[in-house]
């Protein structure tokens, strides 16, 4: 049935916002994302149609209903129905509906479901076998396998979503894959059983032509239901949740449906001359009583094969006759073409997935499949024998039923849709010129396969898909090139299966312009780019960099050598005295090798303004909020004895490694702390917000603003002069926003605009804001909040740790700026998403708004900003991985906005030579791990964070603007010949700074001073200062 899926590593951080169940929980899988509801619904969809039309052909096509082979079929077609629908309530209603309602849907169709087509397979078995034993021994096998197979995974699912989850959990999964398996080697020995006797029985037929093609036919029905098993324990073994659940009662559907052209051929085999009637009589009798008077009997036990109805999968037998498929398989010459049409759909995969084999393999899989069945059913002509003259499609005969069942299929899957998602995005107008257009699509498809080969169509297809690729937005230029080999190729596949006698044959060569001319042009405007890149020397950037390099070697030179030293600046900085403790800091700073002593002004601004509260006042806000229902933060004590630190939450079982970073990085500071208790935000989003001087004693509110605007409210404290400040850039810009200085440009107050550009400003995940005097450490806080900062957790992680190995030279990378990730940061709720910050980005590098990008052009000593529809893709590997955090209606129409692309590996980034880093909900996990590679990282970000005081723009890392109106300029001059030079400095210089200042040992020491500043503060003779 189902197994936990692997936790996905998409994000830098998991939302603060989700449900949390226990991890040997199967519950925990109960709440799925938007992607995931798309996959269930589309799958859904399929089944239910599949089931309706399998119950609706089962009491149709039999005129009895009784035996075992039509109660099996019947039951198990209508279980399906309840399988989807018991899995329904499991991921759609698990909050209203108790799991135990979803599992009594699940299991029971499950068991009726999988025992019933084992069922189905060994009552068909009686038309071909004449061995009662081995009959009895395969009912014997299903029944046994039955009872123990499904009886302990009901009663471990059971126990797997209880209050005590644990151990049931442990056996499901284990149980779950072992019952698969058998169930799989059963149906594989009666299928085998099965082909076993039709080839005997086929051998006592006279060697026709006929009797083959039915042997061939029946054998590609069975590779095709043996193709399915190993699907569906491949999606079981793969691990993803929603997938094998769904993916399971699909492919029975699809078994299902195959029932009824197995039966016919049964019946064809049966009835066939040169067989003893008596012996097909003894045989057949349970079934000649059941079918329906479609089925015409010859003498008392012969059977004729059934007339399909006008929708059943038997209207295409037509073409299935002699001459058929065949005759369609080869071109009008006459030739066989299987191998080389096989070899081009593999290219034009390759291509269409950007060479991404992952993709590439997963479609490959009906290629395959395909290429069996067509080999399977394609007689090569042999030497000296003529082809046989080719069958035009039965338009009639085929078509219209088809047409019936593809209209009625998209019908459905588009009222599921509505129902589920809301009405799609697309006009009215949009729709019908679409559906006007796929009309006349097949329409002249079909025409053209009336004179030739029915493979044209697919031919014509992929030219089609291939060809009408826009080169402007293909990232590279092998990615480029391969489509238009892909497109020569198809073109010339299409020709060549053309008539020979066709008139202008050749001239449809001219259609490979459809690609060719906009190749050739996006190549002409990449070169007429690149020559016009101001030079180095004139460019704001190069100016930048020499002024922050004075900066960096000014906080080097500026920090104390000795502890009196240190001593004397903490009180020229903070007008106060070094908290208890300090001399032992400054000396275990010292012994690290810390190159930063003084400038820890981060903690001294976060912690200043609980100076207006004494200690006892600190100690009794912290005990407030502890109490405080749904605060989600948790509650640490240090221990100095041990030099231990335990966290606890109200109501969370994970802590998301809080505890676990805490141990690792204070491990050596036995003895050198007091005990002490503090706060951490559990949240990925910042929580604390200063009130005013007059409401701050004693005053404690906490308001939920989740998936709400909060500019107003974060912008509270912003003084009238705050908000008249302009920011002079220290070096002419031309226009462009590059940063000038790094803590001006995240000052929510100097910037207005910052409104509706983050998704953290417009509908935050999950903002419980907290207002009032209460000390709590957080990863990341905007500059008018007033949490204390401290070192990501996701920082040490073994998932963001930077491993040289998988890092290549520079000159081995590709020049381009890489970023893939998914879309965290914000959930929309309204059509706002195309505001947030990673939405904006990806939308500008895929160059989906349309509008103009600003650049700097020089000419005849002049600098000038230019504008320009131009963005060079080449330079632009940039992609959302996954969709999530929306609603359904937006999940989707960000589905349809954006190219996604498949799951990146997660050290892909380090192939590129610039590297793109960008908050989520929170800050991101991944930065440190390209701040120590040997990729330059550009950097945007609204939040502070500890290393603010250490890491320098345009020394360690390359500063992004958060209206990104200067990055396509900005790309353009780092992978020109002489920003790359600069690019590589800054990359080398990012790598050797990150490994004197931001080891672990310098959050140790960061870490050690938060602390003693935070004892000092709830010391509990401290007295308030209220000046």
């Amino acid at each position: 049935m189902a197994s936990p899926p692997p936790v996905s590593t998409a994000t830098a951080t998991a939302t603060g916002s989700s449900h949390h169940f226990p991890n040997d929980s199967v519950l925990k899988y109960s709440h799925i994302g938007q992607t995931e509801k798309y996959v269930f619904s589309a799958f859904a969809g399929v089944v239910w149609y599949n089931a309706i039309e399998l119950i609706v052909l089962c009491l149709t096509t039999f005129k009895r209903y009784r035996g075992c082979y039509f109660w099996s079929l019947l039951l198990a077609s209508i279980s399906l129905t309840t399988y989807i629908l018991g899995f329904f309530f499991f991921f759609f209603l698990s909050m209203s509906v108790t799991p135990y309602v979803a599992v009594a849907f699940i299991v029971p169709s499950w068991c009726v479901m999988i025992t019933g087509h084992s069922l189905v397979l060994w009552s068909r078995l009686h038309l071909v076998m004449q061995r009662p034993k081995v009959l009895r021994a395969i009912l014997v096998m299903i029944i046994v396998n039955a009872i123990t197979m499904q009886i302990p995974i009901t009663v471990l699912l059971f126990g797997a979503v209880s209050a005590h989850p644990k151990v049931f959990t442990r056996g499901y999964n284990v149980m779950e894959r072992i019952q698969l398996i058998v169930f799989a080697v059963q149906e594989c020995i009666i299928s085998s059983t099965y082909v076993y006797e039709t080839i005997k029985m086929l051998r006592l037929r006279p060697p026709e032509a006929r009797h083959r093609r039915m042997l061939l036919q029946l054998l590609v029905i069975n590779i095709v239901i043996l193709v399915l098993d190993v699907a569906v324990i491949g999606t079981q073994y793969a691990g993803y949740y929603p997938v094998q659940v769904m993916f399971k009662p699909v492919a029975y559907s699809i078994k299902f449906k195959l029932e009824y052209a197995i039966l016919g051929r049964l019946i064809q085999i049966a009835k066939g001359e040169g067989l003893d009637r008596e012996q097909v009589s003894s045989s057949v009798q349970g079934f000649q009583s059941c079918l329906s008077d479609q089925t015409a009997t010859v003498g008392n036990g012969s059977l004729s094969s059934p007339r399909p109805p006008p929708d059943s999968p038997g209207t295409v037998q037509a073409y299935i006759e002699p001459g058929g498929i065949q005759a369609g398989l080869r071109a009008a010459s006459g030739r066989d073409r299987v191998w080389i049409t096989a070899f081009i759909a593999v290219l034009c995969i390759i291509t269409l997935t950007n060479w991404d084999f992952q993709v590439s393999a997963l479609s490959g899989i009906p290629v395959v499949g395909l290429l069996v069945i067509y080999l399977a059913l394609t007689r090569p002509t042999k030497c000296g024998e003529s082809p046989s003259p080719r069958r035009p499609i039965a338009t009639g005969l085929v078509i219209r039923p088809l047409a019936f069942r593809v209209v009625v299929t998209l019908l459905a899957v588009l009222g599921v849709e509505i129902a589920l998602f809301g009405p799609p995005g697309t006009t009215i107008v949009g729709i019908i010129l679409t559906g006007v257009a796929k009309s006349l699509m097949w329409h002249f498809l079909l025409q053209t396969a009336e004179h030739c080969s029915w493979s044209v169509t697919a031919a014509i297809g992929t030219f089609s898909i291939v060809a009408t690729r826009n080169p402007f937005i293909l990232t590279s230029n092998v990615q480029a090139f391969s489509h238009l080999i892909a497109s020569l190729l198809a073109l010339g596949q299409v020709i060549s299966f053309l008539p020979d006698k066709a008139k202008c044959k050749s001239a449809l060569w001219i259609c490979i312009a459809v690609y060719l001319v906009p190749y050739l042009f996006n190549n002409y405007s990449i070169h007429v780019a690149k020559s016009s890149v101001t030079q180095s020397s004139t460019h704001p950037i190069d100016l930048l960099r020499q002024d922050a390099k004075a900066n960096f070697q000014a906080l080097l030179e500026r920090q104390s050598t000795s502890y009196a030293a240190a001593c004397e600046e903490y009180r020229r900085r903070y007008g106060m005295e070094p908290p208890p403790g300090f001399e032992g800091w400054y000396n275990f700073a010292k012994a690290h090798q810390s190159p930063i002593i003084d400038d820890f002004d981060v903690i001294y601004e976060r912690v200043s303004p609980f100076w207006s509260i004494s200690g006892v006042e600190v100690t009794e806000t912290i005990s407030r909020l502890q109490e405080t229902l749904n605060s989600d933060v948790c509650v640490c004590t240090f221990s100095a004895a041990e030099a231990r630190t335990s966290c606890s939450h109200p109501h969370r079982s994970v802590d998301r490694n809080i505890q676990g970073f805490l141990n690792a990085v204070l491990a050596d500071l036995r003895g050198l702390l007091p005990d002490i208790r503090f706060l951490v935000n559990h949240l990925d989003e910042p929580r604390v917000l200063l009130p005013p001087s007059s409401e701050r004693p004693g005053s404690l509110n906490m308001t939920n603003y989740s998936r709400r605007p909060v500019w107003d409210t974060v912008t509270k404290p912003c003084s009238s002069a705050d908000r008249k400040k302009v920011d002079r850039p220290k070096v002419q810009t031309f226009g462009l926003p590059f940063v000038t200085d790094h803590h001006s440009a995240i000052d929510l107050c100097r910037h207005p605009e910052y409104r509706d550009s983050h998704g953290l400003l417009i509908s935050p995940t999950s903002f419980p804001l907290i207002e009032g005097l209460v000390p709590i450490l957080a990863t990341g806080s905007l500059s008018t909040m007033g949490d204390i900062l401290y070192p990501s957790p996701a920082y040490l992680e073994p998932e963001f740790e930077y491993v040289a190995a998988k890092d290549g030279s520079w000159d081995s990378k590709h020049t381009n700026l890489y970023w893939a990730g998914s879309t965290t940061g914000a959930f929309a709720v309204k059509n706002d998403w195309q505001s947030f910050h990673r939405e904006r980005f990806v939308k500008l590098a895929q160059n989906l708004g349309n509008g103009l990008h600003s650049y700097l052009r020089e000419g005849k000593g002049v600098v000038n900003l230019v504008k320009s529809s131009f963005l060079n893709s080449r330079l632009f590997d940039v992609a959302f991985t996954r969709i999530l955090q929306c609603e359904t209606r937006y999940c989707r129409d960000q589905r349809a906005l954006f190219r996604i692309r498949s799951w990146a590996d997660r050290d892909e980034a380090l192939r590129s030579r610039l590297v793109f880093d960008i908050d989520g909900n929170g800050i991101s996990g991944r930065y440190y791990k390209l701040l120590a590679s040997k990729s330059a990282p550009l950097k945007q970000t609204l939040l502070r964070e500890w290393h603010d005081d250490r890491l320098l723009p345009w020394v360690h890392y390359i500063p992004v603007s958060q209206s990104m109106t200067e990055l396509p300029e900005m790309v353009m001059y780092f992978t020109s010949e002489a920003g790359q030079k600069c690019a590589q400095e800054i990359a080398e210089q990012g790598q050797d700074w990150f490994s004197k200042a931001i080891r672990k040992e310098d959050m140790t020491i960061y870490m050690y001073r938060v602390l003693l500043e935070l004892a000092r503060l709830q010391d509990p003779e401290r007295p308030a200062n209220k000046s």
